[in-house]
């Protein structure tokens, strides 16, 4: 028996050498002071009170945690509306479901906004399927960022998409944040990438000094900015080699008046890239790198 900083007291069971699981505790988060725990292994929180869970018409039940019913939630409005909209679906389209479980085949990559106004779907009226979206604080791409760049690649290698579509939106929050020094914690580092467009451009902030103003401008270099920055990766560069057409746009959303507008910005080849970011000849795919090595042999 061990008691935290709470004055909780929780029972360790062990179950490896390495591990402890803590049980029946009423905290599902807490930390333990070295100075009480003295060893290295972890201790995890396990939401099972007991060895055994019960199954209950084929779910899960957790002991002395009633379930409760569709109409107690407190999502109730959300799980009704997703009702009602597969009903109309499969009104309307009988086969809909069937077909969409089969795979999935979208020609469009969306990199946007994290944002709750800014929907990549419902804005450009797409369905489901039409698109393959990953968003972020402020769309950003950032080459540390395994996550973006694992749906880059899983998008031009895997599903063969032809079009990337960076859409950024005026009244973004985290370029508000950005162009003020106020601290904001974690997410700082983040916004660092976009400090960066601004201090590259500028020279082209002077004379303008409408805040407003100068947060659109920063969203449109902002936007730019990722289109360059997906162009400069090997993955899409390795797509071009291999004669693969993948276009890559920007775009930005008025949230306003729910209008979008092309920035110009759109990369098809290596050629309209500066060389310095060009890789002569980009590594191929591993199961093309075979193929190269059986047509040799």
């Amino acid at each position: 028996m061990f008691k935290l900083r709470a004055g909780i007291s929780v029972l360790l069971t062990k179950v490896s050498p390495s591990l402890n699981v803590v049980r029946n505790s009423s905290v599902r988060a807490f930390s333990v002071s070295p100075v009480i725990c003295k060893r290295t292994t972890p201790i995890l929180y396990n939401p099972l009170p007991s060895t055994e869970a019960e199954r209950v018409n084929g779910k899960q039940k957790i002991k002395n945690i009633e379930p409760y019913s569709r109409e107690k939630s407190p999502l109730t409005s959300l799980l009704n509306k997703n009702a009602k909209w597969s009903e109309d679906v499969h009104t309307s389209d009988p086969t809909f479901f069937s077909r969409s479980a089969q795979k999935q085949s979208p020609n469009i990559l969306w990199i946007g906004c994290s944002d709750s106004r800014v929907s990549a779907e419902q804005i450009v009226g797409a369905g489901p399927g039409e698109l393959f979206v990953h968003r972020n604080i402020a769309n950003l791409c950032i080459h540390t960022d395994l996550n973006c760049l694992s749906v880059i690649q899983y998008a031009v290698d895997v599903l063969k998409i032809e079009h990337i579509i960076v859409c950024g939106h005026y009244g973004c929050g985290g370029i508000n944040a950005a162009m003020h020094p106020e601290p904001l914690g974690l997410i700082d580092n983040w916004l660092v990438k976009i400090k960066d467009v601004y201090a590259a451009n500028k020279e082209k902030f002077e004379g303008i000094n409408d805040q407003k103003s100068r947060e659109d401008l920063l969203a449109e270099l902002n936007v730019g900015d990722t289109v360059q920055s997906i162009c400069h990766t090997a993955i899409v560069q390795q797509a071009w080699k291999r004669g693969q057409k993948v276009s890559v746009h920007g775009w930005m959303y008025e949230v306003e008046d729910g209008l979008i507008n092309e920035l110009g910005w759109c990369v098809s080849s290596s050629e309209q890239l500066e060389s310095v970011y060009v890789y002569e000849n980009p590594r191929p795919l591993k199961h093309q790198r075979h193929k190269n090595i059986e047509s040799k042999e």
